[in-house]
């Protein structure tokens, strides 16, 4: 074929896979760990720990806030129902 070229790597004609090195600190390296649970990122594919790092802990901390107001709904909810015996409350208008 004219005008294509291809150059096969030697490790893909051994059916060999290249291995992975992130170099990793005391802060990226829990999140490393946490991206190696899902699969661990292939040679030449874009680090997602980097996004992590970033995402992470903003998205874990709306989850506690949703977490702690919906607690604090449901006792409430719960507070309401054993004080209100008739089913309507005494609000002071």
């Amino acid at each position: 074929m004219r005008g294509l070229s291809y150059e096969r790597v030697p490790d893909e004609i051994n059916g060999l896979e290249r291995p992975t090195y992130f170099r990793l600190n005391e802060f990226t390296w829990p999140f490393q760990e946490l991206i190696n649970t899902y699969g661990v990122p292939e040679y030449k594919e874009i680090n997602p720990s980097v996004f992590t790092c970033v995402s992470f802990p903003f998205l874990f901390g709306v989850m506690f806030g949703d977490i702690l107001h919906g607690s604090l709904l449901t006792i409430f909810a719960i507070y309401l129902c054993f004080t209100c015996k008739d089913g309507t409350a005494n609000l002071i208008y």
